[in-house]
């Protein structure tokens, strides 16, 4: 019987390369703050956002999404609806969309009894 003195590491450095591929392709799926907003600035303190909160998103044109899905004109009062009155929610405005779409929002909110409601900006500059 032949004795081996060295491990052969080739299979082993396949299989490395492989799991490597399948993180590197899977990761690029995973994105976070797929919609584009651009806070405002504001001198408050930063607010601190749960983990599990939920996220409201109003973009520069006027699109509403809620966690990532767009939600159409008469489908915020239902969605929001559909969520505990402690349930965090944070929303996240563009600092250019239009005043009207944040103040249905924001009176939608205030409607459905949404206690813990935080508006997310940017820290000013000194």
């Amino acid at each position: 019987m032949k004795r081996f003195d060295t491990i052969n590491v080739i299979p082993f450095i396949d299989v490395l390369l492989v799991l490597l591929a399948l993180v590197l392709v899977t990761a690029t799926f995973v994105q976070h703050g797929q919609i584009e907003v651009r806070l405002p600035e504001a001198e408050a303190a930063p607010a601190t956002v749960a983990e599990r909160a939920t996220d409201l998103a109003l973009t520069r044109s006027g699109g509403l999404f809620l966690d990532g899905t767009a939600l159409a004109e008469g489908e915020l009062d239902e969605a929001l609806a559909r969520l505990p009155p402690q349930q965090p929610v944070v929303f996240r405005v563009d600092a250019a969309a239009p005043f009207a779409p944040f103040a249905r929002v924001a009176a939608a909110a205030q409607r459905l009894g949404l206690a813990n409601f935080a508006i997310l900006t940017e820290e000013a500059a000194p």
